[in-house]
């Protein structure tokens, strides 16, 4: 399952020690295949995912039936990029189960390691079909239609998850980076602030809710965004930069736009195209000044 997508990754799997698929009836597991199952789940956990795969398979060529072994064969064989075999597994136990949501959500992620987001998002919609309130298949469905260009159809699925979820800050997070992307600038800063209240010690958050005020001309908010970013991490070069440049083109506050403006040169920042952006602007101030600043780091002539 997914993870937020500032990462965009998937959601860390159910424990695969708790799993719980059964085996067919009248059929008991030999003891040894069960340790090869018990060994495999070690060796999984210490992320070894080769030799994972290999003694789940011995333990499914000792007891075909053993579900469990299957299921953890088919994400290890994800971890290492086999992708086809692991839907080959998937298929046996969707035709033993085919309405089983821990198997349709690993075939959901091995489609989408694999690449095929098209067919990804049939198996995440399926299961809400299946399943209408499965907030992970919600929340999957809207970073495979995220990464898919499809920003309406990802907020979608952002808002319902929200609606069965309210307390969900990758939720929030995702939505208000979607509509920072979609220059929907009201509702971003709004689910960067309903974030940052679950998550204060979050600087990214402060910086792209930042970034938003700006957008909205709101540039006292996106000094104290800025500002509360650089109190979680004062060597965020980035918020100190964009800080500078509000003080020196929109506020007009000269002796703080150059103490940020020198404070972040002496932490090494050498973006030079958006420094001679800076210097350029027609509406910048103390251009001298900050000419000075750049020549004598070589970075204008």
């Amino acid at each position: 399952m997914i993870k937020r997508i500032r990462s965009l990754l998937f959601y860390a799997f159910i424990p695969i020690l708790l799993l719980g698929f059964s085996c067919a009836s009248g059929i008991r597991w030999s003891e040894l295949s069960d340790e090869y199952y018990k060994l495999g789940n070690e060796y999984y956990n210490l992320g070894n995912f080769e030799k994972a795969a290999e003694l789940y398979r011995r333990a499914v060529d000792l007891n075909p039936d053993f579900s469990r072994a299957k299921y953890n064969l088919a994400l290890a064989l994800i971890k290492t990029d086999r992708f086809e075999s692991a839907r080959e597994l998937l298929e046996q136990l969707l035709k033993a189960d085919p309405d089983n949501l821990d198997v349709l959500t690993m075939s959901g992620f091995a489609y989408h390691r694999k690449g095929d987001n098209e067919k990804a998002i049939r198996v995440f919609e399926h299961i809400l079909e299946i399943a209408p309130e499965n907030t992970y298949a919600m929340y999957n469905a809207g970073i495979i239609q995220w990464k898919r260009e499809k920003r309406d159809d990802a907020i979608r699925y952002f808002l319902l998850l929200l609606e069965y979820s309210p307390e969900d800050t990758d939720a929030l997070y995702n939505l208000g980076n979607l509509y920072l992307e979609s220059n929907e600038y009201e509702k971003a800063v709004d689910y960067f602030e309903r974030f940052i209240q679950k998550n204060p010690a979050d600087s990214g958050a402060y910086i792209s809710c930042a970034r938003g005020y700006n957008e909205l001309k709101r540039y006292d908010l996106a000094l104290e965004a800025y500002d509360a970013a650089l109190l979680v991490n004062p060597q965020l070069k980035d918020a100190l930069f964009e800080k500078a440049v509000i003080l020196l083109t929109k506020v007009m506050d000269p002796e703080k736009g150059l103490e940020a403006l020198e404070k972040v040169l002496n932490l090494g920042f050498n973006d030079v195209e958006k420094l001679k952006t800076l210097y350029e602007d027609p509406d910048v101030i103390e251009k001298e000044r900050i000419g000075q600043m750049l020549k004598a780091r070589n970075f204008i002539q």
